[in-house]
């Protein structure tokens, strides 16, 4: 015998969008403060009550907002988490030159001139190349899908910055970065970018289709530096 979920009329509510429980308490409102005193007889008695009941309306509908607040708390914190997840695997299964121009063209919308570097770079470690306000910031892509970064990959993006002569280093992945990770790079400009910041990095542009992602190259300017000046390869 299939054993019978308990539940009830607010249970219900509370599963239901919330706007469902604000709709329902402003017509238990509207009942108990207009409708009720139209349904009592023309009596002195009746009509005593009925304006009785007219005063406490808001009581009526408390049940229905406070359903409602539960509904819409659910979907806050549950329907948050699960989106990341959704968002962050969405993000880990693209392949790597599609990742990249996403990046990019986040960058782009922040006012940086974007080079997309790749495997062209001499050491092989660059993505992206940033230029703002006369400062050069390189970019490293192609950990994206790592889910936890350990501190060596960091002493390689400080290596990398160095190497480039670069006044700040992005490590991008869609994980999180161990403790000696974050502490190696304090006091130091390496930026890490983890899962939930990565999220925000792209939002905007990480809802682009593949189809659309293919088109986002012609929007990152390829080799051209500040104030319009072409830089040395």
């Amino acid at each position: 015998m299939l054993e019978r979920r308990k539940s009830g009329f607010l249970a219900t509510i509370t599963d239901a969008p919330w706007w469902v429980g604000i709709v329902l308490a402003l017509i238990a409102y509207l009942v108990m403060r207009f409708g009720f005193a139209a349904l009592m007889p023309p009596s002195r008695t009746a009509q005593a009550v009925a304006e009785g009941m007219a005063q406490i309306a808001w009581v009526f509908a408390l049940p229905f907002l406070f359903a409602a607040l539960v509904s819409l708390l659910r979907r806050v914190f549950r329907g948050r988490p699960r989106e990341r997840r959704s968002s962050l695997v969405a993000l880990r299964v693209l392949p790597r030159h599609r990742f990249e121009l996403l990046a990019g063209e986040a960058f782009g919308r922040l006012g940086y001139v974007v080079e997309a570097r790749g495997s062209r770079a001499p050491d092989g470690e660059v993505d992206l190349e940033l230029w703002r306000d006369g400062r050069k910031s390189v970019v490293v892509c192609r950990h994206w899908q790592e889910r936890r970064v350990g501190i060596s990959l960091i002493r390689e993006l400080q290596e990398v910055m160095k190497y480039e002569r670069a006044d700040e280093a992005i490590f991008l992945s869609s994980g999180q970065y161990t403790h000696d990770a974050w502490q190696f790079a304090q006091g130091k400009p390496l930026r890490l970018i983890d899962g939930d910041g990565l999220l925000s990095l792209l939002a905007g542009v990480r809802d682009v289709t593949l189809a659309e992602a293919g088109h986002l190259q012609s929007r990152v300017e390829p080799r051209i530096g500040p104030a319009g000046h072409d830089r040395q390869s």
